[in-house]
């Protein structure tokens, strides 16, 4: 191909497109610069086979915007790793744009925006991990690993499947659709909010929780669970014997006496025994 000088507007349209709209703008060039296009496109399909292994401008864009230090791509696992922080807020986002991160040395905050899934999320997350204020409804593709505070409150969440085994920080689930604890973390080292859910029940809830509070010399829990269908005092004492060593059915059993007809009815009760219902035998075994 001889030397040509492609003009300064369509170079300006180029350098900021990603291939596909490349493609596009050289095919609308003239016909006496067709010959040419042919040959530029043979280019571009071997910059797209290299391409399956990098990332595109888009993608790189994005990294940029968020990035809090610095993002380096590992070719071999086709992941990005952030060296700092991740932040990325009040945007119109609904994905990571294809990327895959891998570890992320910082915080990883990807909140009110319009997130719809956590595919591609970080494996491993160093501080924090926000997801909060999105359209999430499944965590499942999130971090295996948090070593800091876990946030998914205020999404559409009706389950905690592909949340950590273990948050090494404080868990807040706040204002979803909880209805259970199934999949969720076995173990929270912080504070654990999980008010304004539908929980009717504390089967599965993490059984080690970082320990009280102190404000003001006043110890208060390290757990929340208002405007719930049950009532919070009620969830309280629950979870509060739970932390103790005693299985959820026995816990709900020791406490009927001091609940509301309400609460007791809205109480899931699966795999209560009419003796354990009635404060059985089965009691003595936790010395009461």
């Amino acid at each position: 191909m001889k030397n040509r000088v492609i003009p300064y507007k369509i170079f300006e349209n180029i350098k900021s497109k990603d291939i596909k709209d490349i493609e596009r703008i050289l095919s609308d060039l003239g016909e006496e610069d067709q010959k040419d296009v042919k040959e530029i496109l043979q280019i571009l399909d071997r910059i797209k086979n290299k391409q399956k292994k990098s990332l595109t401008w888009e993608q790189s864009n994005f990294l940029d915007e968020g990035t809090r230090g610095r993002w380096e791509f590992d070719e071999q696992e086709g992941k990005v790793n952030i060296i700092g922080d991740f932040f990325v807020s009040g945007t119109y986002y609904k994905d990571f744009f294809g990327i895959r991160f891998g570890k992320v040395t910082g915080n990883f905050e990807f909140s009110d925006s319009e997130l719809i899934s956590l595919n591609g999320a970080p494996e491993v997350v160093m501080g924090n991990f926000i997801c909060e204020g999105n359209r999430l409804t499944s965590l499942e593709g999130g971090p295996i690993s948090v070593k800091g505070k876990y946030s998914c409150a205020q999404n559409k969440l009706a389950s905690l499947k592909g949340c950590p085994e273990i948050i090494e920080g404080d868990f807040s689930i706040y204002n979803n659709q909880i209805k259970n604890f199934e999949g969720g973390p076995k173990e929270v080292g912080g504070f654990f909010d999980a008010s304004d859910n539908l929980l009717n029940t504390l089967e599965g809830a993490p059984l080690r929780l970082g320990g009280p509070i102190k404000e003001d010399e006043v110890s208060i829990n390290s757990f929340q669970f208002d405007d719930n269908p049950i009532s919070a005092e009620i969830l309280d004492l629950i979870y509060s014997k739970i932390l103790t060593g005693i299985p959820y059915l026995v816990a709900i059993s020791m406490l009927k006496k001091d609940m509301s007809k309400e609460d007791w009815e809205n109480l899931d009760k699966t795999g209560l025994s009419p003796d354990l219902e009635k404060g059985g035998n089965v009691l003595g075994r936790f010395g009461i």
